[in-house]
């Protein structure tokens, strides 16, 4: 899994290229969708054409939008799931992303469908959102099957 998370001046389009081409999936989030594409030289003019275009060159086999309070877009081969974010009131984001990641990852070794992954990766997140700090422990409902 490669989970973007574009910081400041530490990083490039050679690490980044080198980061897709070793990874078999991939998590990012609006901001650095289209900084990532333009980096890969991969055109589009919409949001699905852009992750199409990275899934596709980098042969990968997922690839993850997280959107904020407007949930998240997951994409393979041949599925796609969009998922709202659920109603939360907003305490911290960090962590969110982190944890969307962390239970997409489960999710997908479990091998569950494409849209129950996301569902549960947003609850994940919106939970995490809803609390004071970044490692706040989850509900039961919340954990991994």
């Amino acid at each position: 899994m490669f989970d973007v998370n574009l910081r400041q001046a530490f990083f490039n389009a050679e690490v980044v290229d080198a980061s897709l081409r070793l990874a078999t999936a991939l998590k990012l989030n609006e901001d650095e969708l289209p900084l990532v594409a333009r980096m890969c030289k991969v055109a589009g003019s919409h949001t699905r054409e852009l992750l199409r275009g990275l899934l596709d060159r980098y042969e990968l086999n997922l690839v993850a939008l997280t959107c904020g309070h407007n949930g998240a877009l997951l994409m393979t081969a041949d599925d796609v799931s969009e998922c709202p974010a659920l109603p939360t009131t907003v305490v911290d984001t960090v962590g969110a992303g982190d944890a969307f990641t962390a239970a997409l990852v489960m999710d997908c070794m479990l091998g569950l469908p494409l849209g129950e992954i996301n569902r549960h990766a947003n609850a994940v997140a919106s939970f995490v959102c809803s609390q004071a700090g970044a490692v706040a422990p989850l509900p039961a409902e919340l954990l991994s099957r």
